[in-house]
């Protein structure tokens, strides 16, 4: 199925009959009140960028957000990737879905479900991450362990 063909089975198997891409090739549903999911037509009809904003980079800084800031249209990764959208501010979950080989409803909904899934799991372990980099030794301590050494 092509995009529209996968945003209409997700519509339809949703029951929001009126998720559509708007003229941008966009289009956004919100799950459980916590995940924000925009899909968006990439280059071709076939291949749609799943974007879920998981944490505002206002709480999370430091040597991660800049690896994530490189991550955003990163089409080419094969599975999903966390990066930071400079536009809102936020550190998302990107997955882009290569919809040419979808052919039912069921698989969009099992697509769909790996996105939450996975955007739940980094939602959970992206503020372990920041407590876990603040602890990490500056570049100044690890030269002196270094030299040390």
């Amino acid at each position: 199925m092509n995009c529209k063909e996968f945003i209409a089975a997700l519509a339809s198997s949703t029951g929001l009959s009126d998720l559509a891409p708007d003229a941008d090739g966009q289009a956004a549903i919100v799950v459980d009140g916590a995940y924000k999911l925009t899909f968006s037509v990439e280059t071709d009809d076939y291949t749609l960028a799943c974007r879920v904003p998981l944490m505002s980079t206002s709480e999370f800084r430091g040597s991660y957000a800049d690896l994530l800031e490189a991550n955003l249209d990163a089409e080419t990764s094969g599975g999903g990737a966390l990066a930071i959208d400079a536009a809102s501010g936020d550190i998302t979950y990107v997955r882009f879905i290569a919809t040419k080989g979808i052919t039912s409803a069921s698989e969009v909904n099992d697509v769909v479900t790996s996105i939450l899934h996975m955007s739940a799991f980094w939602q959970q372990h992206l503020p372990k991450l920041q407590t876990e980099q603040a602890q990490t030794p500056s570049q100044d301590t690890l030269d002196t362990v270094v030299l040390q050494l």
